[in-house]
């Protein structure tokens, strides 16, 4: 038996370990022997605890690069929205999961923004990407600033039907005490409403200002993936298929069977299993 149309996130220490990337969850009961053990006696079973289980993946985090916080949940407080409507919804994104949401943007100047507090030198490269997509072609700005809004640099998306990654880089000269990542409707842009998924700000070189493999955040330490299976930690599991309406649930998993390669001090993928212990109850 199956559950499907599921997709999983496992909690450590408030951070998301991994997304389940497939549609089931395996269910199966321990029967318990009831038995004398003297020959020829009938024996009997009876239901013991049912486990659920599923397979996960996700990233380990060696080199963070990505320095914007819930990269992908643009609904969290750690985006300043200027009127500006989010919905999260069941839209696959470009790496396949089903987590692109929809901005928007009521009149001009209206914006989504993340101001991430951090010491800027001379000559220090920052580059900004996000994937955008909208229901008809049209335009929109991507920004990318000091945040004191001194210096910075805007790029005009032309934004199609098909999803695509639209990057921009600044050098910045002198000191900044932090760098600011907005998408904004700007005077001409000619779009209310745009897709978005996967936004990323990283720290560029003078020679290689084009983005990196994009990181979800928040991200989780192989060290802790390794402490959790030692130590046989549990953690809180959501079991929802995002559609209104469903039941979601929620149990009580632990991680196991962790195959993971790091090569090079790079981030990697990993893929684990879970198995939820006892019933799951409806939230």
């Amino acid at each position: 038996m199956a559950q499907t149309g599921t997709a999983f996130k496992i909690y450590l220490s408030s951070s998301v370990i991994a997304y389940l990337r497939g549609n089931e969850l395996g269910n199966s009961t321990n029967m318990i022997d009831i038995s004398n053990k003297e020959s020829g006696e009938y024996k009997e079973v009876m239901p013991g605890q049912k486990e659920y289980s599923g397979s996960a993946e996700g990233f380990v985090e060696f080199i963070n690069r990505n320095i914007l916080l819930y990269s992908n949940t643009f609904s969290n407080a750690a985006w300043d929205k200027d009127s500006v409507t989010v919905t999260n919804e069941n839209i696959t994104a470009p790496d396949g999961s089903n987590t692109a949401s929809t901005l928007a943007f009521d009149a001009e100047t209206d914006s989504l923004r993340q101001t991430i507090v951090t010491s800027i030198a001379n000559n220090d490269v920052y580059v900004a990407s996000i994937w955008l997509k909208a229901s008809s072609a049209g335009t929109i700005s991507l920004i990318l600033r000091s945040d004191d809004e001194s210096q910075g640099t805007t790029l005009v998306c032309s934004v199609t039907t098909e999803w695509q990654r639209f990057t921009t880089s600044y050098t910045f000269s002198g000191t900044e005490a932090g760098v600011e990542m907005l998408l904004v409707r700007n005077a001409g842009n000619t779009l209310t409403s745009v897709i978005v998924a996967n936004a990323q700000l990283e720290q560029g070189t003078a020679n290689n200002t084009l983005p990196t493999t994009y990181q979800p955040t928040p991200r989780v330490n192989y060290n802790d993936l390794f402490t959790a299976i030692t130590n046989e930690t549990s953690y809180t599991a959501l079991m929802s298929a995002k559609t209104t309406g469903q039941d979601a649930f929620q149990g009580t998993a632990y991680i196991s069977n962790l195959q993971m390669a790091s090569p090079n001090a790079e981030a990697q993928t990993f893929t684990c299993d879970i198995a939820f212990s006892g019933q799951l109850s409806i939230v």
